[in-house]
């Protein structure tokens, strides 16, 4: 054996947190385009669109929520409030999981964007016609 160390390999917990948000996005955009389809084409609905503003709301709401809950976890890893004033430049393990927390933080707010931008038409939904 080497006298070199393994690299660190970062718990497969960090890579997931680390594309939550992009994955709520996608489900999001599934559930809000295929729910706005199941909504028009098999029920049928007329002029009124109400609940499918509805439906399209609570998506978006509960997207944004569990985007927030995993850019705040994400936000706890980068561990900005302490090291701020931290150079990173070395391979160590603290750098690595800052930088996915920072990773993290920003494919959140990205993902947060995305999904206000497909929920928006929510708003200007009169029907399905």
């Amino acid at each position: 054996m080497s006298d070199r160390a393994k690299p660190h390999v970062p718990p497969k917990t960090a890579m997931w947190q680390l594309i939550a948000g992009p994955i709520i996005w996608s489900v999001h955009f599934v559930l809000t385009y295929g729910g706005t389809a199941i909504f028009c084409a098999k029920l049928e609905m007329g002029p009124l669109a109400l609940p499918l503003r509805g439906y399209v709301a609570g998506v978006t709401i509960a997207a944004l929520v569990a985007i927030a809950i995993t850019g705040w976890l994400a936000w706890v890893k980068w561990d900005l409030t302490d090291d701020w004033d931290y150079i990173h430049e070395e391979p160590t393990d603290e750098e690595r999981t800052e930088f996915l927390g920072h990773a993290g933080v920003l494919l959140c707010v990205v993902s947060a964007i995305g999904v206000i931008f497909v929920g928006l038409p929510a708003l200007l939904i009169t029907g399905c016609i």
